[in-house]
């Protein structure tokens, strides 16, 4: 069921949900057994068995997942490609903790070194890096006789991005 304003792109797929009042619902996106109000779900996020998702904004190919008939008034700001499972928390459960610091995961051709803000990182591919939030970190991608691959990678808290360096990114010497 649509309840307007809804804007739905082309390829999103709602199947036994309601969405709307003042909903944005970008292409891909999947949303299936939910009520979904106030939210704006990017493209490809994904929205499985909740009664209520509320006032949220879902980044690129974000994922939630609830429990039916638990997962009532839910209110989130995810980044792109972030994962959620809800669960009722009861005090069985014990404390909940979400990190909050960004973190960087960088996969590397085989043989390249990562630096970050002239750091060497040690460890083998895919690594991740816990950051500080709202600074700017040079990261560095070298290999012998290659030209080093550097950008500048700001992330604020709770972020998470994916680098991956693929191998025709080195140029040789």
């Amino acid at each position: 069921t649509l309840v307007g304003p809804v804007v739905v792109a082309a390829g999103a797929r709602i199947l036994h949900s309601t969405v709307g009042p003042y909903v944005a619902v970008g292409g891909g996106c999947s949303i299936r057994r939910s009520t979904v109000e106030h939210s704006v779900l990017m493209e490809g996020a994904s929205v499985v068995d909740l009664d209520r998702l509320t006032a949220s904004v879902l980044g690129r190919e974000a994922e939630v997942a609830g429990i039916p008939g638990e997962c009532v008034g839910l209110s989130l700001l995810l980044g792109d490609h972030s994962v959620v499972d809800v669960a009722p928390v009861g005090p069985d459960l014990g404390d909940v903790s979400i990190p909050s610091d960004p973190r960087l995961e960088v996969h590397l051709p085989v043989g390249a070194s990562l630096s970050v803000d002239g750091r060497e990182v040690p460890g083998a591919s895919p690594q991740t890096l816990s950051l500080t939030p709202d600074k700017s970190h040079v990261v560095r991608i070298s290999r012998v006789g290659h030209y080093p691959v550097e950008t500048v990678i700001k992330l604020q808290k709770n972020d998470f991005r994916l680098l991956t360096i693929e191998e025709d990114t080195l140029h040789k010497k």
